[in-house]
C-alpha cells in the first residue's frame, strides 16, 4: 500500500512538471497532452491528501467547490447537462494537485537549495527565451517568436521601435508575459533577496519591456513596502529615492507611451480602461438570477458576450455568479491562510495576495492556464523552503 501511495505522490509531481512544460515552453499551438494523461492519478493523489494530511483539506475543498459550483451553474444556465465546459471546470482541480505536490515534492527526499536552483534553472530559461527574442540574432529571435505568438500584430511588438515595444516572449502577450515574471519577482524577493539581487532585478527589467501598467505598479509598490518594512531608515533614504530617479530616467530613456500614461493620467482615459469599464454593463444588465447564480461556463466569449473577457473578477461573475465569485474568494483565502499559517513574519503572503487581485482587475490568474499553473508551482517551491526549515530547524536567513 505504501508502495502504491508513493508511485501516485511521484505521479502527481510529474505530473506538475509535464502542466509546467506544456503551458510555458511548449507554443500555444502544439498539443501536450501528457499532463493530461496524469490527471486522474493527480485526482486520486487529492484524495489521498484530503484524508491524510488536514492542513490541505481547505484548499483541496475551496477549489474543488469551485468546480462544483461551476457545474451547477451551468446546468442552471443552460437546463441541462453539456460535456463541453468539463475540460474547463477540471481546472479547478489541477490547481491545487499542483501546489500540493510541489510543497510535498512528491514524497522525495529532496534539499531546499536544490529547489531553489531548480527555480532558478526555470527562470533563466525563460528569461533567456525572452533576451534571445529581442536581441534577435540572424532573425532566429522572430522565428522564435512566431512560434509563441499566433497573432502577428502581437509578434511584431516585440520588434517596434522603442515607445511601441512590448516583449511577449514565450506567452501570447505581453501582459501574461509580465504576470510570469511578477510571480518570479515575489519569489526570489521573499525567499533571500540579498542572495537573489539579480534574479530580483532582471524579472523587474522584463516586466519593465513588457509595458504592462497594472503588473508594473504592483511590483513597485509591494517592493516598496518590502523594503521600508526590512531596511533600516538610512538604507530608505538612500534606496527609496535612488530606485524612484533609476524609475524615472528609463521611462524616459525608453520614452514609453504606456508606461508614462499611468504618470500624466491618459491610462484612465485610453481605450482599454474605458472598454473594461463598458464590459461590466454587461454583467450588471442581467437578472437578479444570473447575478447571483451565473450565466454558465462561457465558451465562446464572441458570440455570447460581444468581447473577451480581460478582468478575472469580471469573467468569474459573469459566469458564476456572485455565488461562485465568493467561492473563488474562499479558494485564494485558503491558499493566503497557509501560508501566512507557514510563516507569520514573512509578507510573502499578503504580496501575493495584493499581486493576485491587482491582477485580477486587468487580467487573469487562476483562468489563465499559465499564470496559474507557474503560481501553484512557485507558492509551492516556497512552501517546501519554509517547511523544510522547521522541520530540519534551519535557522532563517533573513526576515522575508
Amino acid at each position: 500500500m505504501k508502495l502504491l501511495e508513493r508511485i501516485v505522490c511521484f505521479s502527481a509531481l510529474l505530473f506538475a512538471v509535464f502542466g509546467l512544460m506544456g503551458e510555458l515552453f511548449f507554443p500555444a499551438n502544439v498539443r501536450f497532452i501528457f499532463d493530461d494523461l496524469l490527471f486522474p492519478v493527480g485526482v486520486i493523489y487529492l484524495a489521498i491528501v484530503f484524508f491524510k494530511q488536514p492542513e490541505w483539506r481547505w484548499i483541496i475543498l475551496a477549489f474543488g467547490a469551485m468546480a462544483v459550483w461551476g457545474g451547477i451553474s451551468d446546468v442552471l444556465a443552460n437546463g441541462g447537462f453539456r460535456i463541453a465546459p468539463v475540460g474547463m471546470l477540471l481546472r479547478w482541480l489541477k490547481w491545487p494537485i499542483i501546489l500540493i505536490a510541489v510543497a510535498e515534492m512528491g514524497g522525495m527526499r529532496l534539499r531546499k537549495d536544490q529547489l531553489e536552483n531548480t527555480m532558478r534553472f526555470i527562470f533563466l530559461v525563460l528569461a533567456g527565451l525572452n533576451i534571445f527574442m529581442i536581441l534577435d540574432p540572424y532573425d532566429w529571435g522572430q522565428a522564435i517568436s512566431e512560434l509563441y505568438s499566433p497573432k502577428t500584430d502581437v509578434m511584431l511588438s516585440n520588434y517596434h521601435e522603442f515607445g511601441a515595444f512590448r516583449l511577449s516572449g514565450t506567452m501570447l502577450n505581453p501582459n501574461n508575459n509580465a504576470i510570469l515574471f511578477g510571480f518570479f519577482f515575489l519569489y526570489f524577493l521573499h525567499v533571500n533577496a540579498r542572495k537573489y539581487w539579480k534574479y530580483i532585478l532582471l524579472a523587474f527589467v522584463i516586466i519593465f519591456l513588457t509595458q504592462s501598467r497594472t503588473v508594473l505598479l504592483l511590483v513597485l509598490l509591494i517592493f516598496a513596502f518590502y523594503v521600508v518594512r526590512n531596511s533600516s531608515r538610512r538604507t530608505n533614504l538612500i534606496l527609496i529615492p535612488t530606485a524612484a530617479i533609476s524609475l524615472t530616467v528609463g521611462l524616459f530613456l525608453v520614452r514609453s507611451t504606456n508606461l508614462m500614461s499611468i504618470f500624466n493620467g491618459t491610462a484612465f482615459q485610453s481605450n482599454s480602461f474605458t472598454l473594461r469599464m463598458e464590459h461590466y454593463n454587461v454583467l450588471f444588465r442581467s437578472e437578479m438570477s444570473e447575478l447571483l447564480f451565473g450565466h454558465g461556463i462561457v465558451l465562446n466569449p464572441i458570440e455570447t458576450v460581444g468581447f473577451y473577457f480581460d478582468s478575472e473578477y469580471l469573467s468569474v461573475a459573469y459566469q458564476y455568479g456572485f455565488v461562485g465569485l465568493f467561492i473563488w474568494l474562499l479558494a485564494i483565502g485558503s491558499v493566503f491562510f497557509v501560508i501566512f499559517k507557514t510563516n507569520r513574519k514573512s509578507t510573502y503572503s499578503w504580496s501575493l495576495l495584493v499581486f493576485i487581485f491587482g491582477v485580477a482587475a486587468t487580467n487573469f490568474t487562476f483562468l489563465n492556464t499559465e499564470s496559474a499553473t507557474l503560481m501553484m508551482i512557485i507558492v509551492g517551491a516556497w512552501l517546501f523552503g519554509e517547511r523544510y526549515d522547521k522541520f530540519n530547524n534551519h535557522p532563517q536567513e533573513e526576515t522575508k
